[in-house]
């Protein structure tokens, strides 16, 4: 069975797969690995109710929300899913890629750190950083080296415009115009 989509199926199916995969993977590295951990260290379930608790709920739920948002960018726009077995297949540098190279993974430490808030664990805020170190070295090894390869030299041009985690203090002027160009009619996704 191909694992590969077409780049002409449609948009739903795409964006279907793309929520599955997602969903997998939320299972796992936010609920399922956070959950084991705060089983081992004996704290409850269902944090304390208080100001960390919800600020860290509410840090987790609106990365989640960008974490949706940029799944329907990359299934609509990049024509592919943020899985890695079924990448986009055309560069995508809008939204928030304007700024970072990869929001996705910032979105997801977004969330483990909004449960390390909301638990007051140490614990998951440690997860949290052991996990942004597994991505930025499967972004530095695996994931740059193929987007080079797929995207050639787009892909290092955008690489000398946007830095990978933190976002430049101005957007240079040839991105904004390059990007420009590439909208639709109403200027969205």
């Amino acid at each position: 069975m191909e694992l590969r989509l077409r780049a002409s199926e449609k948009a739903s199916v795409r964006i279907l797969r793309s929520f599955l995969g997602l969903l997998w993977f939320s299972a796992w590295f936010f609920v399922a690995f956070p959950a084991a951990l705060l089983w081992l260290r004996g704290i409850p379930w269902l944090p304390e109710p208080g100001l960390a608790r919800s600020l860290g709920f509410a840090i987790a739920g609106i990365a989640l929300a960008g974490v949706v948002v940029e799944s329907l960018r990359l299934a609509l726009r990049g024509r592919g899913t943020p899985l890695p077995f079924d990448p986009p297949t055309q560069l995508v540098a809008e939204g928030p890629y304007l700024y970072v190279r990869n929001p996705m993974y910032l979105l997801y430490v977004g969330i483990a750190v909004g449960e390390s808030i909301a638990y007051r664990s140490a614990w998951l805020a440690g997860y949290a950083a052991f996990f942004f170190g597994l991505v930025h070295l499967y972004v530095v090894k695996l994931e740059e080296p193929r987007l080079h390869e797929r995207f050639g030299e787009s892909y290092a041009d955008y690489c000398q415009r946007v830095s990978r985690w933190l976002p430049r203090r101005s957007l240079p002027l040839d991105v904004r115009e390059s990007v420009s160009t590439t909208r639709n009619s109403r200027g969205t996704l």
